[in-house]
């Protein structure tokens, strides 16, 4: 299902409705004297995102057979942002690549054969220090594109 979203996102991205995605967030007045209605776009936005967000629920709740609010925490939430953060915002491979940093660092982190606790707080380290540097240097992600100015 995260291929044939990310497929289909990758698709959307290259259509004309992706231009006013990114005329009402950049600059609505512009979109405005063009003769388009900016929350149009707006409303499609909150259309595709509640489809995509309701079929990731309908899966997570399958596959847990049990949903409760403590499912989400906020922790869980700033690991969905960092991801975006580290990726990129408004590319779909900027989501992809931040949230592959995020699995597969657990996992190179293995190889070192570090004890557990000692693994965990170098894991944050590597996290909080990543995050930092990329907002400081490449402050729109790794894969992000640069938004107009305003």
């Amino acid at each position: 299902m995260a291929a044939i979203i990310a497929f289909a996102f990758m698709r959307l991205y290259r259509s004309p409705l992706a231009r006013l995605f990114q005329g009402s967030r950049d600059d609505q007045l512009a979109l405005m004297t063009l003769g388009k209605d900016p929350r149009q776009p707006q409303v499609h936005a909150v259309v595709i995102s509640g489809a995509v967000s309701g079929m990731a629920g309908a899966l997570f709740a399958s596959y847990f057979s049990y949903i409760d609010p403590t499912s989400f925490t906020l922790e869980e939430s700033i690991l969905v942002l960092s991801m975006v953060l580290i990726g990129g915002m408004g590319m779909v491979r900027g989501a992809i690549a931040g949230a592959l940093f995020y699995v597969l660092l657990p996992e190179a982190l293995r190889f070192l054969y570090l004890p557990d606790d000692t693994a965990a707080n170098l894991r944050a380290m590597i996290y909080a220090g990543t995050l930092l540097l990329v907002v400081m240097f490449k402050p729109h992600g790794l894969f992000g594109r640069i938004r107009l100015a305003q």
